[in-house]
């Protein structure tokens, strides 16, 4: 649950008015795949949820997919 907390002080980043830092997109990479903690991350405003083993060309696909 700390890392929700953290979600929310990032989040507060996030709401600045600073235009470039709310378009950045947000990733967790874990090695919990449980779904109900996926959803509570999304809700949250993770724009991504990859769980571990990771693909690297996966992983770079999805993060191309936020930055362009």
């Amino acid at each position: 649950m700390e890392l929700f907390h953290a979600l929310r002080r990032v989040e507060g980043m996030f709401q600045m008015k600073n235009p470039p830092v709310r378009l950045l997109p947000f990733f967790i990479l874990t090695e919990n795949s449980d779904l109900a903690t996926e959803y509570e991350y999304r809700h949250e405003g993770v724009n991504d949820y990859i769980t571990a083993p990771v693909n690297i060309p996966e992983l770079i696909r999805r993060v191309l997919f936020f930055v362009e």
